[in-house]
C-alpha cells in the first residue's frame, strides 16, 4: 500500500485529509494562544514549502520548495514535533506534526507542517514533543504525497 493512501485503506479517501481552513499561520498562532508549544527551527524553513499555496486547497497543488529547502536535502536535520505512528508492513514510519493532531486525521498546521518518518528502530508514539533527526528529503512532483521525509530518523 502506497503511504498516501493510507486514509483510503480505511474507507475515508484523500479529500478527508483535513487541513485547517485558516492559513498554517493562523492556526500554528491559535495552537500557542492555547498554551500548547509549536516547535520553531527547521519548521520555519519547512514552511515555505506552500507559499503562494492555501494548506487547505493543498492537496491537487504541487508543494513549492523554496532554495532554502532544497539545500536541507540529504543533510541530517532535526525536527521537533507530535508522533504518531502509521501502519504500514514491514516498515516503521510514523507522522511528525509541528503541531498537535488534534484527531487521527486532522493536521491543523497543513503539510508544511508534517514530516513522513522512516526508522530502523521502534518510536513510542506520543502526545508531548519529541525531536528527531534524519536524513532530509522532500519531494514536489506528487500534490497527494507527504512533502518531506526524515530517513534513517533516531530520537535525538
Amino acid at each position: 500500500m502506497k503511504r498516501r493512501n493510507f486514509l483510503t485503506a480505511f474507507g475515508i479517501g484523500l479529500p478527508v485529509f483535513a487541513f485547517a481552513k485558516r492559513s498554517e499561520a493562523s492556526t500554528l498562532a491559535k495552537a500557542q494562544d492555547a498554551g500548547l508549544k509549536i516547535p520553531q527551527g527547521a519548521w520555519n524553513i519547512l514552511a515555505k514549502a506552500t507559499e503562494g499555496t492555501d494548506p487547505s486547497t493543498a492537496i491537487t497543488a504541487l508543494p513549492k520548495i523554496s532554495g532554502d529547502i532544497r539545500k536541507l536535502k540529504g543533510q541530517d536535520v532535526t525536527l521537533e514535533g507530535y508522533l504518531q505512528s502509521i501502519p504500514s508492513p514491514g516498515k516503521k514510519l510514523y507522522l511528525l506534526s509541528r503541531a498537535p493532531f488534534h484527531c487521527a486525521f486532522c493536521y491543523a498546521g497543513g503539510r508544511a507542517s508534517l514530516a513522513l518518518i522512516e526508522s530502523e528502530k521502534h518510536l513510542p508514539a506520543t502526545d508531548q514533543l519529541v525531536a528527531l533527526t534524519g536524513k532530509f528529503d522532500f519531494q514536489d512532483s506528487d500534490p497527494e504525497d507527504y512533502y518531506f521525509t526524515l530517513h534513517d530518523a533516531r530520537i535525538a
